[in-house]
């Protein structure tokens, strides 16, 4: 059923309201601006990542330095294939890394990760705009594709961008470095194409349909990469709305044109999993992330309701935590379903309304594996038990928000007490997850910003729920305030980044940039014992035998290293760092922290003798005893001074 505030407003010729082609159109120039400008929210700008750690080079705010893995790992990884011009330059000793980030090995991958195309054009549209396009493509196409989605899926536009709004705006998505908008903004592209297709086919048109469903399909056979666990759980939450909403339609033009993209994205995805496959399987059989099983856990309110008053992590380290694994997005929606399904004018039990059904059924029960603990028997669960309770609770709230706005679509009734009901269960929810995270991780929460932050999500809800009667002006409240407080939460979490800081530009980066053409041309190695150095290599594609180790091990090439396998519950894992150092005349040994950081101590002259491919060493330390070394010149980073050998042979 369209929204009051669709009806209210006139129609362009192509059917599209006023008001909607204003905001796609703020949507297009924000986005215009932040790619001209290089501007993203990327914590690059750290002190650590320049060349004399003098101070932070970001534009406004601080960097967020719990989030290593975006300026340590992602970014550098996305810089790299900006200076190779393809895959990046990770360490041999890791098995390949499409799948876990996104670049293409294939020619299947290069239809599905379209998003990484325009990194060809590196070196005729600078980097730093190439960056920015890519860092803001996922919010982009949440922002636009949502309201449609939302529309082809029997919903409102203006609720479907309340749902975009807030999912990009949820505090786990900014503290988690935009990752849960890229599990869900190129599946509900697809969804978005694939829905459309359908209406297209019924109304007599055939080449426009093909080419959808040619988009619809592409888009979802890119789903299993990145972070797999998120795109299961969301991505997989909006292909399977939109799939049971044909389903229950029963058009046959729809259908069609969900089976040919289904088809398609199979058949795509297929490929895509085969040409990655090696990366795949190195990745389930690691100690670590890959034999880690979970069970249902009942987590406290705090990490599932708390999204409200998050804006206190901005403040400094929570206790016994950090500000990441505390985020979430907005899980209080998922409550307020029932209430707008009392307040529909139309039986929520009806067709129209499976894919929304659906949904809502799909986020309650991650809520429920994020609330009550299922003991060991959740472990035995296929599929759920790869999931960890608490990356659930950070992001069912995006699923719940999208749920929710769906619901509210139809809720026209105008029933004061189950408006005041379901306000009542939203405040009390948020005062109470306050409470608890004031009592506990978030001490320096003010108590009077708990009850205020109750108030406000009352408020809110009421607004949203008793929309039906409500005069124009004051059904815009709701959403406004919404998206007003939304905006305050987030506000001061991530810094505003202007380029790319030292990575590029920096008379280090350019260096490595230089030297990393040659040896990949070469077919040469760097190594270094710094994880600072580790960065800046990758990001200018300068092939390195330290630094990063995404799916798992390569084992072949660990064999040179340990070939009877004595250190293997050390090497043996996935989604960290492979670090070295130097101490002449040790014995070769591979230490761990137990999760994803990798120690190789080795003597250098040993390690070139085990991995010939090896023509630089990179250090801090004095390394001139080695006699396979020779110092050759120094470069500046992160305020100290490094020299670079040259290996000589040992034989």
């Amino acid at each position: 059923m369209p929204s009051h505030i669709e009806q209210d407003e006139s129609a362009s010729s192509s059917g599209l309201p006023r008001w909607h082609r204003i905001l796609l159109g703020i949507v297009m120039v924000a986005y215009a601006l932040l790619t001209l400008t290089g501007t993203t929210t990327s914590s690059i700008g750290t002190r650590f990542l320049t060349v004399d750690r003098a101070h932070d080079l970001n534009l406004l705010g601080s960097p967020q330095l719990i989030r290593s893995d975006e300026y340590n790992v992602g970014t550098p990884i996305q810089l790299s294939m900006l200076a190779t011009g393809g895959a990046p330059s990770l360490s041999p000793l890791g098995a390949e890394a499409s799948l876990v980030h996104r670049y293409p090995v294939g020619p299947f991958q290069t239809l599905a990760f379209w998003d990484v195309l325009p990194y060809h054009l590196s070196g005729i549209v600078p980097d730093a705009m190439l960056f920015a396009a890519h860092w803001w493509l996922p919010s982009l196409l949440v922002l636009v594709c949502m309201p449609s989605w939302m529309h082809a899926m029997g919903g409102s536009r203006s609720m479907g961008w309340l749902a975009g709004v807030l999912v990009v705006l949820a505090p786990s998505n900014f503290w988690w470095s935009l990752q849960p908008t890229q599990q869900t903004a190129y599946i509900l592209a697809g969804c978005t194409a694939l829905l459309s297709a359908g209406r297209r086919l019924e109304s007599g048109q055939r080449l426009m349909p093909v080419l959808l469903v040619a988009v619809g399909g592409i888009c979802i056979a890119g789903m299993p990469s990145n972070y797999l666990l998120w795109s299961l759980l969301l991505g997989g939450g909006i292909l399977l709305a939109t799939t049971v909403r044909v389903l229950a339609a029963g058009s046959k033009a729809q259908i069609i044109a969900l089976v040919a993209t289904g088809v398609l994205a199979a058949g795509l995805g297929a490929g895509v999993l085969w040409e990655g496959r090696a990366g795949l399987e190195a990745l389930g059989s690691t100690l670590y992330p890959g034999h880690r099983r979970s069970s249902a856990a009942a987590l406290d309110a705090g990490q599932v309701f708390g999204a409200p008053l998050l804006s206190a992590l901005a403040a400094g380290d929570p206790a016994e935590s950090n500000a990441s694994e505390l985020s979430s997005a907005y899980s209080v929606a998922l409550l307020l379903i029932p209430f707008a399904w009392v307040m529909s004018t139309t039986r929520v039990r009806s067709r129209a309304r499976a894919g929304e059904i659906a949904l809502a059924a799909w986020g309650g029960l991650w809520l429920l594996w994020a609330f009550v603990s299922l003991g060991d028997l959740g472990e035995m669960i296929p599929i759920a038990s790869s999931v960890p309770p608490v990356r659930a609770a950070q992001s069912i709230g995006i699923i719940g928000t999208t749920a929710l706005c769906l619901a509210l679509s139809s809720a026209r009734r105008s029933d004061t007490g189950i408006a005041l009901l379901g306000a009542s269960t939203a405040a009390l929810a948020t005062v109470r997850a306050g409470s608890v995270l004031e009592a506990g991780p978030l001490p320096d929460l003010n108590v009077l910003m708990v009850w205020i932050a109750g108030a406000l999500v009352g408020l809110i809800a009421f607004l949203l729920l008793h929309e039906g009667r409500l005069r124009p002006w004051i059904r815009m409240t709701g959403p406004i305030l919404a998206t007003v407080c939304a905006v305050l939460v987030v506000a001061s979490a991530s810094p505003l980044q202007a380029g790319l800081g030292d990575l590029r530009g920096s008379a280090t980066a350019e260096h490595l940039r230089a030297e990393g053409a040659a040896a990949r041309a070469e077919g040469s190695l760097w190594v270094t014992d710094d994880s600072d150095v580790d960065v800046i290599m990758l990001a200018n594609g300068v092939p390195s035998l330290s630094g990063l180790q995404r799916s798992g091990p390569d084992v072949e090439f660990w064999e040179r290293l340990d070939p009877d396998h004595d250190f293997e519950v050390a090497w043996n894992r996935g989604g960290g760092y492979s670090a070295f150092g130097f101490e002449p005349g040790a014995q070769p040994r591979v230490e761990t922290d137990g999760f994803d950081y990798i120690r190789t101590v080795v003597d250098p002259c040993d390690l070139i003798e085990l991995v010939p491919e090896v023509t630089h060493v990179v250090s801090e330390n004095d390394l001139s005893a080695s006699t396979c070394l020779s110092p050759t010149e120094t470069i500046r980073w992160s305020g100290k001074t490094y020299t670079i050998y040259t290996a000589e042979s040992t034989s």
